[in-house]
Formats: structure tokens, sequence, C-alpha cells
């Protein structure tokens, strides 16, 4: 994955994170399923921390989101 391609999948994980959190702001509740592939995106956002160490610090917030909605979820499930 290029420099460029990691930004972009990057951003997409911040959008689906973002519409994620707002879906639920706004009461409805992802099937409990959803929570491995949250759990496949932190995995992917990993792999592009190792693979592009100058991305690190703000993957390392991205995935530190991710899981604040994942406890989020679990409390609710």
């Amino acid at each position: 994955m290029t420099p460029e391609e990691a930004d972009d999948r990057i951003i997409k994980s911040r959008q689906m994170l973002h519409k994620y959190a707002a879906m639920i702001d706004g009461g409805t509740i992802p099937h409990v399923d959803t929570l491995n592939l949250w759990s496949q995106e932190i995995d992917v956002l990993l792999d592009i921390s190792t693979d592009h160490p100058g991305k690190a610090d703000k993957i390392a917030s991205l995935i530190g989101q991710w899981r604040d909605l994942i406890g989020k979820i679990r409390t609710v499930h």
C-alpha cells in the first residue's frame, strides 16, 4: 500500500467511524456482528501503522476511537 493509499484508507475509516457514531447517537444500535467488522478495521489500521510508521500517531488516535465505540456497543448488547 502506497502512502497515498494508506491516507485514503485512514480517511475512509474515519468517515465510517463517524457514520456509525452518528447512527448510535441517533438511537440505532448496530447488530452485535458489526463488532467483528470493527475489530477487523482495527487490524487493518494496525497493519497500516506498521507499514507506515509516520502515520502511527493519527492511526493510534483513530484506533482509540474505534475501541471506544466498541465499548459503547458492548455495554448495550
